[in-house]
């Protein structure tokens, strides 16, 4: 039995970065002889892989007889690196020039047919490292990817692993830019694919709804995930088939998002967090001029989900006039407002008592 650290780990350190996570591959062992050397080691799912949990860790006993073989399975050049426990370095000819010249290459088109989430996973990748360049192998194995059915068969909760990841990345609007790109929104993302490319023509501030505006909101929002997921989801905020106000939540925008979250499978959290990306976006960066009632609404509602500062922060990405202080005023103000002992306990009644209360106090301010 041969063990080795494998993938981000070595190539994060070949890059004189400190890798976050520690992942080992074993070579020429059957999971009785592992358990036997790591007693109390968890066995967890993965398709077709064969992988155990130990001490905070993740062990993949590989099928292939050497490590050499086992790096040619692998995504892309970058990764296909090992080091054995005396500290040699293990990797594909191509790996370290690639590394070296801030290259994102496949290691083989067939390792992306065989497992088709390394295309998101190649798009996580130009997120997390948004100096390199895609090399144009690359480029043609998504291009022939795109439209697969191969794409619809994996497994939700492992294209999710890709978008929470990607979200916390330095880059995280190139996710975006790179499937949209390649056309590989259909099968998990369908509700984006209407983002124009307008890169020729764009102007920032001018219209949200086109993909280079989505992808610098998501860039402008990183450091957090949850808000980054948001402001893809507001992506959505200009779509609806029906007469809606713009100062008005949008339902079936936030349809859309649910829509998308629960295909992919993502924690209620984020869930909730981008329908109301999705339902207030046009809302929130109209701030300024909304009426009390509408600001009522979109302000409690976000309250309720710890949603304000993160729909603010999306806001001002878009909108130069969005005032924080204002908004957070104005939040304190009706939050401050309280239902006097006689209106409490009347049901719905209460509520619409509560709102007007709201409402008028902003009227006064």
């Amino acid at each position: 039995m041969r063990i080795y650290l494998v993938g981000g780990a070595v190539r994060d350190e070949l890059l004189g970065y400190h890798p976050p996570d520690r992942d080992y591959v074993v070579i020429g062992a059957t999971e009785e002889a592992f358990l036997r050397a790591y007693p109390g080691a968890k066995k967890v799912g993965r398709e077709g892989r064969c992988v155990f949990i130990y001490r905070g860790r993740e062990y993949t006993l590989s099928e292939q007889t050497d490590i050499h073989s086992d790096l040619k399975q692998r995504d892309l050049t970058i990764n296909a690196a090992a080091k054995d426990e005396w500290g040699r370095i293990f990797s594909l000819d191509r790996t370290q020039p690639d590394l070296r010249d801030r290259m994102l290459r496949p290691v083989h088109p067939d390792n992306f047919r065989d497992d088709p989430l390394r295309c998101y996973r190649a798009a996580r990748m130009a997120a997390c490292l948004p100096e390199f360049s895609l090399h144009s192998e690359l480029e043609a194995v998504l291009r022939d990817m795109s439209g697969k059915t191969g794409l619809n068969r994996i497994a939700a909760e492992r294209v999710c692993g890709e978008v929470r990841k990607a979200c916390g990345c330095p880059a995280p609007g190139r996710f975006l830019r790179v499937i949209a790109d390649y056309d590989l929104t259909a099968s998990w993302f369908a509700e984006i694919s209407h983002l124009r490319d307008t890169r020729g023509s764009f102007v920032p501030n001018t219209d949200p709804d086109n993909l280079e505006s989505a992808v610098q909101r998501m860039d402008r929002l990183r450091g957090d995930s949850l808000q980054v997921w948001m402001g893809l989801c507001s992506a959505l905020g200009n779509v609806s088939s029906g007469d809606f106000a713009p100062t008005s939540w949008n339902p079936e925008a936030a349809r859309m998002a649910r829509d998308m979250a629960q295909r992919l499978r993502m924690p209620v959290a984020f869930i909730r967090a981008g329908e109301r990306a999705a339902g207030w976006f046009r809302t929130a960066i109209w701030y300024h001029r909304l009426s009390p009632e509408a600001k009522v609404d979109l302000l409690t509602d976000l309250a309720a989900h710890n949603l304000q500062e993160r729909m603010l922060a999306v806001a001002l990405t878009v909108s130069e006039e969005t005032d924080p202080e204002t908004w957070r005023r104005e939040l304190r103000r009706i939050l401050s407002i309280k239902l006097p002992p006689d209106k409490q306990a009347l049901g719905p009644e209460s509520g619409r008592i509560l709102r007007r209360m709201r409402c008028e106090s902003l009227r006064k301010d």
